[in-house]
C-alpha cells in the first residue's frame, strides 16, 4: 500500500499514481503535507470521510482536487494561490451534495455561492462569475497568470485583499459600482 494511515490520520504516501484516491479510512492529515514533492502532474480525491483545507494538500503536482460529498473542506482565507505549490492545479471539483463547499467550471465557492474562495492557478479561459457571489475571497484569483479576462456580476459588493496579485496575463476585469 502507498499510503501510511495510523488511526484514520494519512502520515505519508509513497507512490507514483497519477490519480490518488485518499481511502476511506482516513480522517484527516497530520505532519507534513503527504504529498510534497510529488512534482508530476496528478489528480487527487479525497476521502469522503475527511476534514481538509489546502494547506494539508501542498504539492507541485497536483491538477486535479476532487472534493466528495462527505469531505469537509475548510475554506476560509483557504486560496491554495498564495504558495508556489500549485501552479498546475486546472480545477477543483465538489461533488454537489458537499455541505462545507461548492464548484462551478472548476472554481471553488461557498457553499451558499456567494464566496468566490479560489480560482485554480492553471485555470485557463475567461472567468464569468455567477450572479449569486458577493465576494471575492482573499488571493482568490492570485497567480492565474492564463486568465485574460474576469467578469464580476454587480451582486459582487467585496473584493479581498491580493484578489488579482501576479494575475500577469489578466488584461480585463470589469468590476462593478456595488464594490465598496
Amino acid at each position: 500500500m502507498s499510503f501510511i494511515i495510523e488511526n484514520g490520520v494519512l502520515k505519508g504516501y509513497t507512490g507514483s499514481d497519477t490519480d490518488i484516491v485518499i481511502p476511506d479510512e482516513v480522517k484527516e492529515f497530520a505532519g507534513a503535507p503527504a504529498f510534497l514533492g510529488k512534482e508530476e502532474p496528478f489528480t487527487l480525491t479525497l476521502s469522503p470521510n475527511m476534514t481538509c483545507r489546502f494547506g494539508d494538500l501542498l504539492s507541485e503536482g497536483i491538477a486535479v482536487v476532487n472534493i466528495p460529498a462527505g469531505t469537509t473542506f475548510t475554506c476560509s482565507d483557504c486560496s491554495p494561490n498564495h504558495t508556489s505549490f500549485y501552479t498546475r492545479l486546472k480545477e477543483i471539483n465538489v461533488d454537489p451534495a458537499n455541505e462545507s463547499c461548492a464548484s462551478v467550471n472548476g472554481i471553488l465557492y461557498s457553499k451558499d455561492m456567494t464566496v468566490l474562495y479560489a480560482c485554480p492557478a492553471a485555470y485557463e479561459g475567461d472567468v464569468e462569475i455567477p450572479e449569486t457571489v458577493r465576494t471575492i475571497g482573499r488571493r482568490a484569483f492570485s497567480g492565474c497568470t492564463l486568465i485574460r479576462e474576469i467578469v464580476l456580476p454587480d451582486s459582487v459588493t467585496t473584493i479581498d485583499d491580493d484578489a488579482f496579485s501576479y494575475c500577469t496575463g489578466l488584461t480585463s476585469v470589469t468590476i462593478p459600482d456595488s464594490v465598496t
